[in-house]
């Protein structure tokens, strides 16, 4: 089977993806093998034409993603695929197997023969069955159950949906139970506004699949600001935002995420190439930061 896509993306994986064209128009190349209702790729049998599909990258931390899986096997629409593909040394794609070979066939796993989290994300998309594409970080997680119907009612007409959340801070535990804070994160976003600041949560974003036959994948050279960068070429686009208003997503505040190394080098030269590719007048933030800035809020412990 194969799809075009036209738009900038550089070639990910041997065997998924090759590069055509000097113009930046890909063919990718992909395989599922639907011998077998245990193989780890097969797509679940029943689905239908608005079906989410979930993209799930994960690095190292099965215990994180099996919460969110567990998550999203709660909501109340049960018309979803979750893609997990493994970035990190395999004990991810061993715990999506788990869940798969005990009876639920909407989660798929794969494993990233690429090179970090964009790739594994474009792996993901280009393996999508659904028409939504949804994307869920590995250590977040949906808690309000209706987050998948919400996401099929508001896309009817195409656009770029985000959902309201927390940002969640784990802390030391205390009598061998973890503890944790929450802080709203429902901060107001328009057009305008995201070309200053990145107000939306990674894992609330979702849109029609379509997006990528016109705009391309989401941009490689970019890894630390790929979300940003795709949330303006979106809108750039002409596609409205869509903003579904109730508190849902978890996102997860620690050491090893992003947000939290926002003056990393590495992510300092991503921020600098976003920024200069899309011509900004911006500085770096962490999510923490722009939530304070915006109403300073107080912590609750749950």
């Amino acid at each position: 089977m194969e799809l075009l896509f036209s738009g900038y993306f550089s070639s990910v994986t041997a065997g998924y993806f090759s590069s055509v064209t000097p113009r930046y128009s890909v063919t990718l190349r992909y395989r599922i093998n639907m011998q077998s209702q245990n193989d780890s790729h097969a797509k679940y049998d029943y689905m239908s034409a608005n079906t989410v599909s979930v993209i799930m990258p994960t690095y190292n931390r099965p215990e994180r993603l099996q919460r969110a899986l567990t998550h999203l096997q709660a909501q109340h629409d049960p018309d979803w695929e979750a893609l997990v593909v493994d970035d990190g040394d395999g004990r991810g794609y061993d715990m999506a197997l788990s869940l798969r070979d005990v009876g639920d066939e909407r989660i798929r796993a794969f494993r990233n023969t690429g090179k970090q989290q964009v790739d594994a994300r474009n792996t993901a998309i280009v393996q999508a069955s659904g028409s939504i594409i949804a994307w869920l970080d590995d250590d977040d997680w949906w808690e309000h159950p209706d987050h998948v119907a919400l996401l099929k009612q508001t896309l009817q007409e195409p656009g770029l949906a985000h959902v309201h959340g927390w940002v969640v801070r784990e802390h030391a535990e205390v009598d061998d139970n973890p503890r944790e804070t929450r802080e709203v994160f429902n901060l107001p976003a328009t057009a305008d506004s995201l070309q200053q600041d990145n107000t939306l949560l990674t894992s609330s974003i979702a849109y029609p699949k379509t997006f990528h036959q016109e705009l391309g994948l989401l941009d490689r050279s970019l890894n630390g600001y790929f979300d940003w960068d795709w949330i303006v070429r979106v809108l750039a686009a002409g596609y409205p935002l869509k903003t579904i208003d109730i508190l849902s997503v978890c996102y997860l505040m620690h050491g090893n995420n992003g947000s939290a190394q926002v003056h990393n080098p590495r992510r300092v030269r991503d921020f600098t190439a976003f920024r200069d590719k899309h011509n900004l007048d911006i500085i770096i933030k962490s999510h923490d930061a722009v939530l304070q800035e915006n109403h300073p809020a107080t912590a609750t412990p749950n």
